[in-house]
């Protein structure tokens, strides 16, 4: 075990003298602020390593900031969420860089900060008084937030206190890597400040701490053999700040490294579903079925997936008896994350033998979602009001049942409210994994993000919109959100980013009357043959108000899918353009 640590350590410092990072781009409630606008970002993706510097701050003096410095101050209510975006380079995302966002040796924490600031534009950060707002150390299945911000491109969400003062602030977002932290100077510090106007908010005045001297070269989460199997691990600096003055709810448990022994029999299995590391550089394996596993072992059965592994780990196919087995040439304790979609990741090893995986497949009602509440120019209707919701979160996968015009076995009793919305308005759509709602942090939630694919949403005029026949209605789509090639990130990855909503106009120019508003996820993780598609939807109750007298053309459904439409039978992990399966969006 000791040579298996060193052999990290060594890899872990080969890697650290390139593989950096820079926070550029801030979303608030989901919306970009565009790229380095409002951040100080330096040019240099350098690290910090003196825990004494004024550079520890906000950076900027042995990185010098890009010129010139912008000077926008970014509006963010309190209690609003929050999403920084990090990258390798200040080029922003490259699929074709396996180190972007941050190479996947420098494991460690994610940290927030703020500080109320006269100016926020002004230069001078030294003397500010900081209190944290979030962090993400270290799960208990060894994976840590770096890895999480991997599995999300770069992005992490947290939430801005709702009881802070309004005013000026400097959002200090940070990485501690801590790949070559055995002794310090070794941990390498990435962090750059973003310029805030909170607007709202209260009247709570945290506990600071101040910059340099909230980190100590002695502190255990600075100084860290991570190469071992750790118990637990302290994020370096003060308790996150909560309004009601208790401790925020531990990290939810997402993509997990999975460290085994291998120099001892072991057999390790993770339950927790894993993110897909969607990068094009990772190489790709097809496996149809496990079998003929180690030392006769009774095979290891699954459904015909795919495999990524990351770029960088050979990948050999053994004998050809061993149909579908992978050789992976390092022993799963150096192979860092994997993300396998919708599977136990099991891995078996042996002294001075190849290390072998298998997968075994989990049930899709786990990563499924529904459609719960709806939004109408940004007024929340209420949790199940107006919502056909099905009491189980399964897809449908048969395009030729009644079942996926509105889903079916609706939660009792049926909500019997019709919303009003006016011709032009504004709609949201909620989903989340659970009936409840959002429940709390759930990596599944609002749906398992390995679960690609598109979002649409149909209107179809109905006498009433409380009936419960469904069947012979004309529909015409509204809205769609497929695929953006150039980033290869899907409608259900904007979904995912956005906290389980997504928000699309109601043509101004339809009749007045009741509708029913079919709002729908098509997932296509296992699309690669019929039936392989998933289809979450669910039915909103409506009475547009106002309007005109456009009559769209429609469609049916069943009827407006076929099994053989590229946008249904489809690989994902191979397409560079893509077609949202249905008629076209209706326009006025």
């Amino acid at each position: 075990m000791v040579k298996l640590a060193s052999l990290a350590a060594f890899i872990g410092l080969a890697a650290s003298a390139s593989a950096h990072t820079i926070f550029q781009e801030l979303y608030v409630n989901g919306v970009d602020q565009g790229h380095i606008n409002g951040i100080r970002v330096p040019d240099y993706d350098g690290p910090i390593t003196d825990v004494t510097s004024n550079d520890l701050i906000c950076n900027g003096g042995i990185n010098p900031y890009h010129q010139p410095i912008s000077k926008t101050v970014i509006t963010v209510p309190a209690g609003a969420q929050v999403t920084t975006e990090w990258h390798h380079t200040l080029n922003g995302a490259d699929p074709s860089d396996s180190a972007d966002p941050i190479d996947p040796s420098h494991h460690g924490p994610v940290i927030a900060y703020l500080a109320q600031i006269p100016d926020a534009t002004q230069s001078d950060v030294t003397g500010l008084k900081w209190f944290k707002i979030w962090e993400d150390g270290m799960n208990s299945d060894q994976s840590w937030g770096v890895d999480r911000l991997i599995a999300s491109k770069g992005k992490v969400s947290f939430t801005i206190p709702s009881c802070i003062p309004a005013g000026q602030y400097l959002l200090r977002a940070e990485i501690i890597a801590l790949h070559a932290a055995g002794s310090y100077p070794g941990a390498q510090f990435y962090m750059e400040c973003a310029q805030l106007q909170i607007t709202g908010g209260g009247n709570t005045s945290p506990a600071t701490v101040s910059f340099p001297g909230a980190y100590k070269g002695s502190d255990p989460g600075v100084t860290i053999n991570i190469y071992q199997h750790l118990n637990s691990y302290t994020v370096p600096g003060p308790a996150v700040f909560s309004c009601d003055g208790t401790l925020p709810p531990p990290q939810s448990t997402q993509p997990g490294t999975l460290i085994i022994d291998s120099h001892a029999h072991q057999h390790v299995h993770c339950a927790k579903p894993e993110f897909w590391c969607y990068r094009r550089s990772l190489r790709t394996v097809r496996r149809n079925r496990v079998s003929n596993a180690l030392d006769g072992r009774a095979p290891y059965k699954s459904t015909p997936t795919l495999w990524m592994v990351k770029a960088g780990f050979t990948i050999a196919k053994t004998r050809a008896q061993d149909e579908g087995c992978f050789r992976i040439s390092r022993f799963c304790g150096l192979l860092g994350n994997f993300w396998l979609r919708q599977h136990r990741l099991f891995c078996e090893s042996f002294p001075g033998r190849v290390t072998w995986v298998y997968a075994d497949r989990l049930p899709d009602s786990l990563f499924g979602l529904w459609l719960q509440s709806v939004g109408v120019n940004g007024v929340w209707q209420g949790q199940g009001v107006g919502v056909r919701v099905p009491s189980a979160n399964g897809p449908i996968t048969d395009l030729t049942s009644n079942n996926i015009i509105c889903n079916t076995n609706f939660l009792q009793p049926v909500s019997s409210t019709i919303i009003t919305v006016p011709a032009g308005a504004q709609v949201t759509a909620e989903f989340h994994h659970k009936s409840a709602g959002y429940t709390g942090p759930d990596p599944s939630d609002p749906i398992d993000p390995t679960n690609k694919g598109p979002l649409t949403a149909y209107l179809a005029e109905v006498p009433s919109a409380t009936q419960s026949t469904v069947t012979g209605l004309k529909w015409f789509k509204i809205w769609e959100d497929g695929l953006i090639a150039s980033s290869h990130q899907w409608g259900s990855d904007r979904l995912f980013i956005n906290g389980g909503n997504a928000t699309f106009t109601i043509p101004s120019c339809i009749k007045a009357g009741q509708y029913l508003l079919r709002v729908e996820d098509i997932a296509l993780q296992d699309a690669s043959s019929y039936p392989g598609a998933q289809f979450f939807m669910s039915c909103a109750q409506l009475e547009i108000t106002g309007g005109g007298n456009a009559s769209p053309a429609t469609v049916s459904f069943p009827g407006a899918y076929t099994p053989t439409d590229p946008g249904i039978v489809t690989d994902i992990y191979s397409v560079e353009d893509y077609t949202v399966p249905g008629p076209a969006v209706f326009t006025c």
